[in-house]
């Protein structure tokens, strides 16, 4: 079936509007950031910013207290870390990322029934992607902020306000405020004010994770396109050579017919470069992914294993059911953000590695033109060099990486678990003594 209308079928609709709630977007219309969203970005960022501070001054505050509220506390104050350095990322490589983003859409308009395959393939994914995690960030933050509420309305009346553990069993963030939290209007508006500020780093987290993961989609199916490129060149390489051998039997007639043909030497050579320019292009858009992912991956990648190890941590000691909930959701929500990463930089890997594979089948050994070796010989070399993204130089990012950093996550939940059995000892001995 021929191609009714040639147009892009990457769109990032759904990833604009989710930054665009956060304030990490520009208007589809004007300059690439229009002095209107910086009182967005700036309010929605500040609360973050505000919120980091309140919460390290719990911290400092009821530091030596009771562990697992120290632990809760932990875990929130890195999320929300992580979500203020991916937003400052994408802030500060706006320009390059939104020019990236036009390149795809521009780049990804098929030519033929196969590319549309492809193009549209790689939209469903990344749309599909998003959508899921959606729904999972939703649940997410709808179990985080139920909790509290919940161990809020199983108290008395009497006890609710006169509480002294409130503030860590009754709100969904443990942080000081300049005002009296234990009266009922305070609580009220102290929770929705929690809420409000969960739900913009939640949504910090989503928007960036998902508009960063499909542009990785998009690049890898710019990768199958030029495979696919390859493998359709090499078959073309063939036909050629078996027409020219043909014409060499029949006579110099048929041997001009052949050489005249669609399989022609020089033909091929064109489109042998056109595939080694996108090959470039390639390598340039995983550059310019880098610089942003770069960062991003290396703070998603620390505070996740100190989250995984400081909520399995939290599940080891806890008694309280509420905790143990909110443990869970910390630990599930740090691994699948850290699988999410791993999972498409695996991806990236896998299908550049294929690419030496489908240019050793473009058909240079059929092709006599010494210029078409030659560049399929410094393509193949090239291509052996597969396409990865790292965070900042330390890790690759990879499934080899979410197992290691999963190990060194055990390997501190371990050492935290000793030196708490430890310490426990050492307290009933002194008790025991006295």
């Amino acid at each position: 079936m021929a191609l009714q209308e040639k147009r892009s079928l990457v769109q990032f609709g759904l990833n604009r509007r989710l930054l665009r709630c956060v304030g990490l977007w520009p208007e589809e219309r004007g300059s690439p950031w229009r002095p209107s969203l910086w009182p967005n970005a700036l309010l929605q960022q500040g609360s973050l910013a505000a919120m980091v501070t309140s919460e390290l001054a719990a911290l400092r505050q009821y530091w030596g207290g009771e562990l697992s509220h120290t632990t809760i506390n932990a875990c929130i104050i890195l999320l929300v870390a992580v979500a203020l350095c991916k937003a400052s990322s994408l802030v500060s490589l706006r320009r390059p990322i939104i020019q990236l983003m036009h390149t795809l859409q521009n780049t990804s308009v098929p030519q033929n029934e196969w590319e549309e395959r492809i193009y549209s393939g790689a939209a469903r994914h990344a749309r599909l992607l998003t959508l899921v995690l959606c729904v999972d960030y939703a649940i997410v933050a709808f179990i985080w902020d139920s909790l509290p509420l919940l161990n809020f309305i199983q108290q008395s009346p009497e006890g609710r306000y006169n509480n002294s553990d409130a503030i860590f069993s009754q709100y969904p963030i443990i942080a000081l405020y300049p005002w009296e939290v234990q009266s009922g209007p305070a609580y009220a508006f102290t929770f929705t004010l929690q809420v409000l500020c969960g739900a913009i780093f939640t949504m910090t987290h989503l928007a960036c994770d998902t508009f960063l993961m499909s542009l990785v989609i998009h690049i890898c199916s710019q990768i199958d396109v030029l495979r696919a490129s390859l493998q359709q060149l090499g078959r073309r390489a063939e036909r050629a050579d078996a027409e020219l051998c043909v014409g060499r039997l029949g006579g110099g007639g048929d041997r001009d017919k052949a050489l005249c043909g669609q399989g022609s030497e020089q033909e091929l050579y064109h489109e042998l470069v056109a595939c080694i320019k996108h090959h470039k292009n390639i390598i340039g858009y995983v550059d310019v992914l880098q610089q942003v992912l770069s960062p991003v991956a290396l703070a998603q990648f620390m505070c996740s294993m100190v989250i995984i190890c400081l909520s399995g941590f939290g599940i080891a000691i806890s008694n309280d059911f509420g905790a143990l909930c909110r443990y869970c959701v910390y630990f599930t929500g740090a691994a699948i953000q850290l699988l999410i990463f791993c999972w498409y930089g695996e991806v990236l890997i896998t299908k550049s590695e294929r690419v030496s594979e489908a240019a050793m089948g473009c058909g240079w050994t059929e092709v006599r033109g010494r210029h078409f070796k030659s560049s399929a010989l410094i393509l193949m070399i090239r291509a052996q060099r597969p396409l990865a993204l790292t965070g900042s130089k330390f890790y690759v990012i990879s499934l080899k990486t979410f197992v290691q950093l999963l190990n060194a996550s055990y390997s501190f939940f371990a050492v935290l678990r000793q030196l708490n059995e430890s310490g426990h000892r050492e307290e009933e001995g002194a008790v025991a003594s006295v």
